[in-house]
């Protein structure tokens, strides 16, 4: 199975989420996250990729773990998964726009818009809500029918 990541920036009781403009879960809304490459672990990847993703730079040690979560794809065996999500309250630079993200205003957790996110962002996000309250990481086990 493959590891990605998944990174919520929170700030003032908000979630900054993002419009996915290509590739997976293309026209949602979700957190800044991606593959794991060779040799790079799973704190510097998210650090990576939320650079990569929306031009933000985090110190590893700012990053949050709130879940673990496995996706299964049964007609695509190919894309299980585990996600490994984080939160994130200390940042450098604005966001920005980019070839794979759109970032858009903050959204606050209790408005949260649950229809038009990706599969792991809906999932992922109430797991981080509940989790980030609590200070503690917690697995979470998903199948979807993709």
């Amino acid at each position: 199975m493959q590891d990605a990541t998944l990174v919520f920036l929170t700030r003032d009781n908000q979630i900054l989420l993002g419009l996915k403009k290509r590739g997976f879960a293309q026209g949602k809304l979700n957190g800044f996250g991606g593959k794991i490459e060779a040799g790079e672990t799973v704190q510097a990847a998210a650090a990576r990729e939320l650079r990569e993703e929306c031009g933000v730079e985090v110190d590893v040690t700012d990053l949050t773990r709130v879940a673990r979560l496995e996706f299964f794809f049964p007609a695509k065996p190919e894309w299980d998964q585990v996600v490994h999500a984080f939160l994130v309250e200390c940042w450098r630079g604005e966001p920005r726009e980019t070839d794979e993200m759109l970032p858009i205003c903050g959204l606050t957790q209790k408005r949260f818009p649950m229809l038009k996110c990706g599969q792991t962002t809906h999932t992922g996000c109430r797991s981080s809500c509940k989790a980030g309250a609590l200070k503690r990481y917690s697995p979470l086990r998903v199948t979807t029918k993709r």
